[in-house]
């Protein structure tokens, strides 16, 4: 679902900020979608179920005006 929202935004033109625990995911996805969109796109390896992760989710991207947030998550069993 996350992969899914991402690349409609990223066809509309919206620059995008993609969050998951797997870096080479996301690299994977935000090289692609900034081929095909022309799109700025922001990778933060982190697991925002940890304290730390949300820590560095911040750090990152501290300096960008955010307009949404889409979140999309599951919980650990």
């Amino acid at each position: 679902i996350g992969k899914a929202i991402a690349e409609v935004l990223a066809q509309q033109g919206i620059n995008l900020v993609l969050v998951a625990r797997r870096q080479s995911l996301l690299e994977e996805l935000a090289n692609r979608l900034r081929q095909e969109s022309g799109i700025q796109c922001r990778v933060v390896a982190a697991d925002l179920a940890e304290k730390i992760g949300l820590e560095q989710l911040f750090r990152k991207t501290n300096d960008l005006d955010v307009g949404l947030l889409a979140r999309k998550c599951h919980r650990r069993r």
